[in-house]
């Protein structure tokens, strides 16, 4: 029978949406490793759990990995969920990204410009949960 931190190895793997080679990429091994710990032929390290609690995509719970302990993932204030949102948008070098960013902070001031801002971005989000 799998290890109980396997199958929640796994199971996050899944949550995430991601395939073995991606969660690979993440947490420093090969496909073929991320297959033998989801089968029981590996076991999950010390290693793999920080990069798991350092991966900047999600914010995992590491008692849920480790013990099954509360939910899968951390919940975040909403200063930690807009800190690591815009340090997910400044880090993949998109210079266009960065450059839009560093302008709305220069007119920070004006709640007009937020407004219409967030009025354009949940029209976007509408828009695309229809599609």
């Amino acid at each position: 029978m799998l290890e109980e931190i396997n199958k929640r190895f796994k199971l996050l793997r899944e949550s995430c949406n991601k395939s073995q080679e991606e969660l690979g990429k993440v947490i420093g091994i090969s496909k073929s490793g991320v297959s033998d710990i989801e089968n029981g032929r590996r076991n999950v390290t010390e290693q793999h759990i920080i990069m798991l609690r350092n991966w900047s995509d999600f914010h995992i719970n590491e008692n849920w990995l480790r013990y099954g302990e509360g939910e899968m993932f951390d919940e975040l204030s909403e200063d930690e969920e807009m800190f690591s949102l815009i340090s997910k948008l400044c880090s993949d070098g998109n210079e266009l990204k960065k450059a839009a960013l560093k302008a709305a902070a220069k007119i920070i001031d004006d709640d007009r410009f937020w407004y219409a801002i967030r009025s354009e971005m949940l029209k976007q989000i509408d828009s695309d949960k229809k599609e």
